[in-house]
């Protein structure tokens, strides 16, 4: 698993949609994950799952369906992580995975805002001047100034790429 974007410059839809909770803490406290989300569940949580995946690396289809492509990107994910590899959503393997999915959107978040013109080091967390440069890029973008990604923001951010490229 890659914990940075592929070379796109664009936002993919999870991403965007990761980024538009990340003002909201609760978003990313552990929480109890579904019991008995393993091989053969299905519904909105196992596409949650999914997609936070596919946001790390995997390549696995958004179905809604925990079948065998899901549970072999679930246990890379833990083999990578040093968690136990059984290919179920646990407690841990929830936390770590959430942990990496707002540390993954962050990066993402870095890039993008240095591909706009910031000087940011890519490090994955919302430091001090993470914080100012999303502050710096919503006051000239006509948003209000609170350095949260919030959804106005990512998707101002993937408007500007967007208009960058075809530039």
């Amino acid at each position: 698993f890659v914990e940075t974007y592929p070379g796109s410059r664009e936002f993919p839809q999870a991403a965007k949609d990761l980024m538009a909770k990340m003002d909201k803490p609760q978003t990313y406290r552990p929480v109890q994950p579904p019991q008995g989300l393993h091989q053969g569940a299905q519904g909105k949580k196992v596409e949650n799952l999914q997609n936070a995946l596919n946001l790390l690396g995997a390549d696995v289809a958004v179905d809604g369906h925990f079948g065998k492509d899901t549970t072999q990107a679930l246990k890379a994910f833990q083999k990578a992580h040093h968690l136990k590899v059984d290919g179920e959503l646990d407690l841990k393997t929830h936390q770590v995975m959430m942990n990496a999915v707002k540390q993954t959107t962050v990066k993402h978040v870095q890039t993008t805002l240095n591909e706009l013109g910031a000087d940011l080091t890519i490090n994955g967390r919302m430091d001090k001047a993470t914080v100012a440069a999303v502050k710096d890029f919503q006051i000239e973008h006509q948003l209000k100034p609170t350095g949260k990604l919030d959804g106005l923001t990512t998707e101002a951010m993937a408007q500007a790429v967007q208009q960058q490229t075809q530039q």
